[in-house]
């Protein structure tokens, strides 16, 4: 992935310097699978940015407004995504990207808006959100317990794929997972760490346990 990242909304900074430094930049680095650009207006000084850079997904600002009309276009290619802003709307932008292929969808709809929490009228009193996604631990995971459950509960609308779990855990011992695949462990200086991955469906409650063997 290429992440390029352009001020076009400032007085004082020239987008066309920085579109010729990107340029230059990903003739060093290479153009990657996806180009990803980001910058503050849609549709402003773009066209010569698409022509360098060729990006396959662009997110702005400015008008988080009309974030329910995304994509827009840039020259005839349906890529350009208003992102709401987190002070003023309960959303998040979400894409699910291969990383090997650079191929992406909007997730949770063709728009990429996400509301993530259950009580958005709440929004000005962060003491009350209710996150749509949590992840708890049965025991404290600071490496003191030999046993312990993750419990993940999603309450969107659809399924988190490869959702990273740690386990924290005394040395010395080897651990079993009930679900989910293992993908690294090693001792630390003072603890065993388990890192792991396991798929979440739409809409449920997923528990892990591990315990030493």
């Amino acid at each position: 992935g290429r992440f390029m990242v352009i001020n076009n909304g400032w007085h004082g900074f020239k987008p066309t310097k920085q579109v010729e430094a990107i340029g230059k930049w990903l003739q060093q680095v290479g153009m990657g699978n996806l180009r990803v650009g980001a910058m503050h207006i849609r549709n402003k000084e773009l066209n010569v940015f698409d022509s360098i850079a060729n990006p396959g997904l662009i997110l702005n600002g400015h008008n988080h407004h009309i974030a329910n009309q995304n994509p827009s276009l840039l020259n005839n290619k349906p890529i350009q995504y208003i992102v709401n802003s987190v002070r003023d709307n309960m959303e998040f932008n979400l894409f699910r990207v291969d990383g090997k292929t650079g191929n992406y969808q909007p997730v949770g709809g063709p728009t990429a808006q996400v509301v993530y929490v259950e009580n958005p009228e709440d929004s000005k009193s962060p003491e009350l959100y209710k996150p749509k996604l949590t992840l708890t631990y049965a025991n404290a995971n600071d490496g003191s317990h030999t046993t312990n459950t993750a419990t993940i509960v999603n309450k969107f609308d659809f399924p988190i794929e490869h959702a990273k779990v740690r386990f924290v855990l005394p040395k010395g011992k080897k651990y079993a997972v009930s679900t989910g695949i293992v993908i690294q462990e090693f001792d630390g200086n003072s603890f065993h760490i388990v890192d792991m991955t396991v798929n979440i469906d739409a809409n449920s409650t997923t528990k892990i346990n591990i315990k030493a063997n």
